[in-house]
């Protein structure tokens, strides 16, 4: 790859590109490829496309054999998985439901057997200690909006421990005037923490709005490093 130097003239190459989506980079090597292509349309429209050819971000099909899980961390939290993705996740299992209730019409049943040791132990960490998460693969069955699908893509995006503005991301959209939107469709976030919304504030850096209420959100960024001062 090449070195830091060259990063401000060069676009993203495809050996990126192919370790940014599934989060196979070391945060520090990730922050740094962020700090580019958050600047550059043609690095961005790049990772749009590429978005298409992996399994990492599904939109708008059907999941079967979804069940529900309990991890009991701290705070504990429910998820709702098919074989391979994510499809949903709460702080309680009452959120979980309806989600999947009044979104996609599924009655899952919960399950038995334990979450998936992978899965579950990244999840304890990150609460426990603040641990990346990567990029765990979600499945995106709980919306049919385009705009909300990009919105929830470009968040997903956002490097542990990086932080912007609502107005970022309606940059990214190329429609600057949908700030608010934006903040909408984060709030209706299926999968909060493995899609970081938390990691989006309001344009003076202020914690605004979140699903867990704003302290959970200020302890999400505060595991992640921030010296939060608001």
């Amino acid at each position: 790859m090449r070195n830091a130097g060259d990063r401000n003239s060069k676009h993203l190459n495809q050996n990126e590109i192919a370790a940014i989506l599934p989060g196979a980079l070391s945060t520090e090597r990730e922050r740094l490829l962020f700090q580019h292509w958050k600047n550059c349309p043609e690095c961005r429209r790049r990772l749009g496309e590429a978005i298409l050819e992996t399994g990492t971000f599904v939109s708008g099909q059907t999941a079967e054999n979804v069940r529900l899980y309990t991890i009991a961390s701290n705070p504990t939290f429910h998820v709702a998985c098919t074989d391979k993705a994510v499809v949903a996740a709460a702080f309680s299992m009452t959120a979980l439901r309806n989600i999947l209730r009044h979104t996609v019409f599924i009655e899952a049943a919960s399950c038995e057997n334990p979450l998936p040791t992978e899965l579950a132990s990244r999840i304890k960490n990150y609460f426990a200690f603040g641990t990346p998460l990567g990029r765990i693969p979600v499945h995106l069955i709980t919306q049919t909006s385009t705009f909300m699908t990009q919105v929830l893509f470009w968040t997903r995006l956002i490097p542990h421990g990086v932080t912007v503005s609502y107005g970022d991301i309606a940059r990214w959209l190329t429609r600057p005037g949908a700030v608010r939107a934006v903040g909408q469709a984060l709030h209706r976030n299926p999968v909060p923490v493995i899609i970081p919304c938390h990691r989006v504030l309001g344009r003076s850096g202020n914690l605004v709005g979140y699903s867990a209420g704003i302290l959970q959100k200020r302890h999400f960024l505060m595991i992640e490093g921030h010296a939060l001062t608001s």
